[in-house]
């Protein structure tokens, strides 16, 4: 017996399901810096220092009493909006921040083991 394979009706929804992976809607940004982009660092939302965002996600997001600067970049680097282990979801811009049901959570034995 053949197994069934799912029917598209456009080139366009069959790329949207190979993009979308487990219903997920929405990827991090991972826009590549460029020599002089604006990258921005929220000491509450980052993970670490190496963790930052691009202007158009920053100008998105709010990071009303996050304390904040910025600093030019040079080349190579990524913007990390969206990506739920180097920034903190709530500062996510809303093109990049991820559903909080598709966000894997620690569970208490994880942490009681750790």
């Amino acid at each position: 017996r053949v197994p069934t394979l799912p029917v598209y009706e456009t080139t366009v929804s069959l790329l949207k399901s190979l993009l979308s992976p487990m219903g997920e809607s929405k990827r991090p940004c991972g826009y590549i810096f460029k020599r002089g982009d604006i990258a921005w660092n929220c000491r509450t939302c980052q993970a670490d220092s190496t963790c930052v965002i691009c202007d158009s996600c920053f100008t998105q997001s709010n990071h009303d009493g996050h304390e904040v600067y910025f600093h030019r970049t040079s080349p190579g680097g990524c913007c990390d909006c969206g990506d739920a282990e180097a920034w903190a979801l709530e500062g996510c811009c809303p093109t990049h921040r991820p559903d909080v049901s598709s966000v894997p959570q620690e569970s208490s034995q994880d942490v009681l083991e750790a």
